[in-house]
């Protein structure tokens, strides 16, 4: 692909537009809260070797999700700030590689749909607003993306993007429960246009997604299978016992 100094301009406008809005009155405008104080305070006895939590935070049905976030985000406590503002900062970084990331996939309708799609993203209200958050939403649109960007590639071919694809899965699953629907949609995918993977790189993904949510039986047999009990109830237990421990 040759060099094109004036679309190489524009996206960095797009960036530069993107990180004035996002790092605008940062520390200021940041916004913690509940969720934010008590991912904080699990990732700070991780980094300091205290704790050592199977699981994560609760999902919006009760149901908690795998503990990745604060292994991801600990060495960042332990090395470099603990200051939540570190994980905004990283936030923002993810952002902008999101911002790039898009406009790579679209261009491939063309390199005027790439600039659309990317300054869009740049300035989008909701976007903005949760991409200057420090906690394990505001990296969704990064992981959703790469998930995008490996099937893309899986059906173009390039059957070694299966491992880029397991491993957002794994990151989007211990994010948000609502991601879990990408898991049946890979399915249909694969089917759907005929992706026959490597049968080693398949089983090293199915045996990492495995790996990666194997905390959550530890945590069940801690607390008397309470997680797994809220696919029978979304009331197993008193509010004070949901809350017990990780």
């Amino acid at each position: 692909m040759r060099f094109r100094p004036k679309l190489l301009f524009i996206i960095t406008l797009i960036i530069a537009l993107g990180l004035f809005l996002r790092l605008w009155r940062f520390e200021e405008l940041f916004y913690y809260a509940i969720d934010e104080e008590k991912a904080a305070y699990i990732t700070s006895s991780l980094a300091n070797l205290k704790h050592f939590p199977a699981a994560g935070h609760p999902s919006s049905i009760g149901f908690r999700l795998g503990p990745l976030f604060y292994y991801l985000t600990a060495p960042i406590y332990r090395f470099f700030s603990p200051h939540p503002l570190s994980i905004g900062y990283l936030s923002v970084a993810a952002s902008i590689f999101s911002i790039l990331l898009l406009y790579k996939i679209a261009s491939k309708i063309s390199p005027k749909t790439g600039l659309i799609a990317s300054f869009l993203y740049s300035v989008s209200f909701l976007n903005v607003i949760y991409e200057r958050r420090g906690w394990q939403l505001s990296f969704e649109s990064a992981i959703i993306l790469v998930f995008i960007y490996s099937l893309l590639r899986l059906i173009k071919g390039s059957v070694n993007y299966l491992f880029p694809l397991a491993l957002s899965l794994i990151l989007m699953t211990q994010l948000e429960v609502g991601l879990f629907t990408f898991i049946p949609f890979s399915f249909l995918v694969f089917v759907t246009y005929q992706i026959k993977p490597h049968k080693k790189l398949l089983l090293i993904s199915l045996f990492l997604f495995i790996i990666a949510n194997s905390g959550l039986l530890i945590f069940d047999l801690r607390h008397n299978f309470l997680n797994s009990r809220y696919h029978i109830s979304p009331y197993p237990l008193s509010l004070g016992q949901q809350q017990s421990g990780n």
